[in-house]
């Protein structure tokens, strides 16, 4: 069976713009566990998706997410891995 999808075309509105309104760094606030294979920061960011008051940061280069807290500051990684219902640990 077909998966029908419905078609979605973007309009430019000029009432909206984006602004950037100050600048972050994305250390994770504890260190990753060595088995992970993570750096001490967020690498390679391709895109951001607001989870209720969080963004979620995909990356490009590692099997993990990125979860940043714009209230308190702290970010902390999810393991794709474990999301995967066929992976094992």
């Amino acid at each position: 069976m077909a998966i029908i999808r419905p078609r979605i075309k973007a309009v430019l509105d000029p009432s909206l713009n984006a602004v950037i309104d100050g600048l972050h760094p994305l250390a994770y606030s504890e260190p990753p566990a060595p088995h992970h294979d993570l750096t001490a920061h967020v690498r390679a960011a391709s895109a951001l998706r607001r989870l209720q008051r969080h963004l979620v940061i995909a990356q490009d280069d590692v099997n993990a997410f990125a979860i940043f807290d714009p209230e308190d500051g702290c970010v902390f990684p999810i393991i794709a891995a474990a999301l995967c219902r066929r992976c094992s640990t």
